[in-house]
């Protein structure tokens, strides 16, 4: 039998009157029409059934276990040992993301590969406490080749203590990054010696974004060694050092970079974290050769260039041959026992738009920045409160460049000479087009400025003060007095009048007012234990930046700095530097031999260890103990484990509940159907 069709748009209203004109169906129709509908209704009552089960479920699962089923890729393979590393490295199919998670510390047998394609994670299991992967003597612990992707996201990379060998190696193609975790205790001094904790091949990629890179040592780039592009957006790279194994002053050129060394046609792009408390002859925190640094946040602080008491450039950057821009952050603290506090340029391009350079010394010339060659441009920012002991420039010593000056700040600098700015050489300029000179001090001449030589018409001519430049509160030893026969060149180059002493007219030095001579005493450092070509001993004029050394002993490990006398404070590196006090100072360099135990580090009845110290004292450490690594809240491996097994009987709990449910309701289903 046919009927014709209902036609409703679906718009619109239901038609009343196509209703009415329905054909009646019989009894045996409207029968198995009842029972298509309640099969229809059954499916649709089970199928809401176990949708509301699973959306119930999950959130069950997730608050448990911590892992919500429905986040793709959530689950990880958890591995305990290297076989069990390897095998899940090597099943990693190309172009499918997996994440491995360590149960325990794992020793390899030799460098872990990350192949070509493979996308994976390493992180630690448990919760808070990170795991480690510790590689042998003389090998790298982790190599990332072409199209390959590594992220750490809370593993630690060490080796034994001891040993020697990189952390990681990024190839040409291969990519790093770093969420978080540590990159520790590796040391690459033999041969080339690039890269302590990581080196970047050139095009590779190296993105931190967390995270710790910390007591690495190279010979070139002691946190960090970068041919490829690296780029920082926060974490920290701290405690590193970039040193020659044989000390040899022959060797120093290639000392560089102890927390960064980016060279030849990479890059470093800095916009927040931290490098700070690194060491190296040049570029204490960053080195950079025939290469790039852009830095628009973050801090480079507290890192020092020396080898000894006179060699040393670049406390915070070393810069040759390069460009640097820097539009935010703060370059602050660091230390140069020869030139360039903050920054150092060699034939190097330097923009300095916003942010700040202060708190810089170096022992001899260019506090904040010392300029050899090349242009300088200063468009904004502060360069302030640094510090050139014995020489020229407190804020920016200028050899030879082109410094100019369209805006910004330069003041509370002091130096022997041009306690703000000085110029030097035969060539080079300085150009004030606007900006603020303000509370410089010179302790000879050149409060605010000097210019090297004076004799000259030739000379006043390479200083250039436009009329909105503001000079004040600049103190020198005493006032030049200026050659008549200058003085129409003098007031072609010299066009300001703001100054706020009672001079009339501004000097070639800007001495705005006068200040007495300091007499400073010489005094004596004594250092014993030594094995360093250059220790650092000998005689100091009081308040200079004095840098010791303890050199490399075979067979034993730094322990730190004894102060027989002087009453002077130092870190415990292997480089380390005081102010000098008015009174001798005497300090003793100790060693603790290596430990001869065995391959566990246990140590042997008379030896000492990781975990087994001289005194028999437990050190602390910056990561869990290997025998009680902590999980979750400080849980033991144990209870890690035992909250595996527990979350997974939970699991199975809330399904075979849901199951019975599942089945009841089905049951009371078909029974109803039965009795139509």
């Amino acid at each position: 039998m046919s009927y014709p069709s209902l036609n409703i748009v679906s718009t619109s209203k239901l038609n009343v009157c196509n209703l009415v004109h329905m054909p009646r169906l019989s009894r045996a129709e409207l029968k198995s029409n009842s029972k298509y509908k309640r099969r229809k209704l059954s499916f649709f009552l089970l199928s809401s059934l176990l949708f509301v089960f699973l959306l119930v479920s999950s959130p069950l699962i997730s608050l448990f276990s911590g892992v919500s089923p429905f986040v793709s890729g959530a689950e990880s393979i958890q591995v305990g040992t290297e076989g069990a590393l390897r095998e899940a490295v090597d099943n990693a199919k190309a172009g499918e993301p997996i994440t491995i998670a360590l149960t325990a510390d794992i020793t390899l047998g030799s460098a872990l590969a990350i192949l070509d394609g493979k996308t994976i994670t390493l992180t630690s299991a448990g919760g808070t406490g990170f795991f480690k992967l510790v590689g042998l003597a003389d090998t790298s612990v982790i190599d990332v080749y072409r199209g390959a992707m590594l992220t750490l996201d809370g593993v630690i990379v060490t080796h034994e203590t001891g040993y020697s060998g990189q952390g990681i190696i990024v190839s040409s193609g291969g990519t790093l990054i770093m969420l978080d975790g540590k990159i520790s205790g590796n040391t690459n001094i033999n041969g080339d010696g690039f890269g302590g904790g990581v080196e970047i091949d050139s095009g590779g990629v190296f993105e931190l974004v967390g995270g710790l890179i910390s007591d690495n040592v190279a010979g070139v780039g002691g946190g960090v060694y970068s041919e490829g592009t690296f780029k920082m957006s926060g974490g920290k790279i701290s405690n590193n050092q970039a040193m020659k194994l044989n000390n040899d002053e022959t060797d120093l050129p290639d000392s560089m970079g102890g927390g960064v060394f980016a060279a030849h046609s990479g890059s470093f792009v800095l916009s927040d974290g931290e490098i700070s408390n690194n060491a190296a002859v040049y570029g204490g925190g960053v080195a950079v050769l025939s290469s790039s640094l852009s830095m628009s946040g973050g801090s480079i602080a507290n890192n020092k260039a020396a080898y000894n008491s006179t060699a040393g450039a670049g406390g915070g950057v070393y810069l040759c041959d390069g460009s640097l821009s820097v539009s935010g952050g703060m370059i602050a603290n660091n230390l140069a026992a020869s030139a360039g506090g903050g920054v150092y340029l060699a034939r190097s391009f330097f923009l300095l738009t916003a942010g700040q350079i202060s708190n810089n010394t170096a022992n001899d010339s260019g506090g904040g920045v010392f300029q050899y060659s090349n242009i300088f441009r200063m468009i904004g920012g502060v360069i302030s409160s640094n510090t050139a002991v014995r020489g020229a420039g407190g804020g920016v010593c200028n050899h030879e460049g082109k410094f100019t000056i369209t805006s910004g700040e330069i003041s509370g600098n002091t130096a022997v000479l041009g306690g703000g700015m000085y110029l030097g050489g035969d060539t080079g300029s300085i150009e004030l087009l606007d900006g603020m000179v303000l509370g410089n001090v010179a302790s000879n001449n050149g409060g605010g400025v000097w210019v090297t030589s004076t004799n000259d018409v030739a000379d006043f001519e390479r200083l250039y003060v436009g009329e909105t430049v503001i000079f004040s509160g600049n103190r020198a030893r005493a006032a030049y007095s200026r050659n008549s026969m200058y003085d129409a060149v003098y007031s072609d180059q010299i066009k300001s009048i703001r100054w706020s002493a009672f001079l009339t007219q501004g000097y070639n030095n800007y001495d705005i007012s006068y200040t007495s001579g300091v007499s400073l005493g010489t005094y004596g450092v004594s250092v014993s234990g030594s094995y360093a070509s250059s220790s650092g001993a000998g005689d100091y004029l009081t308040g200079a930046y004095v840098t010791v050394s303890a050199g490399i002993r075979a067979g034993y490990v730094f322990s730190g700095w004894t102060i027989n006398e002087g009453g002077i404070t130092l870190a415990n590196g292997v480089v380390a530097s005081f102010t000098m006090p008015a009174r001798n100072v005497t300090i003793t360099a100790t060693w603790t031999p290596i430990s001869t135990g065995d391959s566990n580090n246990n140590g042997g009845s008379g030896g000492s260890s990781p975990n087994n110290p001289p005194g028999g004292s437990s050190p602390s450490t910056p990561w869990p103990n290997p025998s009680v690594s902590s999980g979750v809240d400080g849980e033991s491996k144990d209870e890690v484990v035992g909250s595996i097994w527990g979350t997974a009987l939970t699991v199975v709990v809330v399904l075979l509940v849901g199951g019975a449910v599942a089945v009841v309701v089905v049951v009371v289903l078909l029974r109803r159907r039965s009795r139509v």
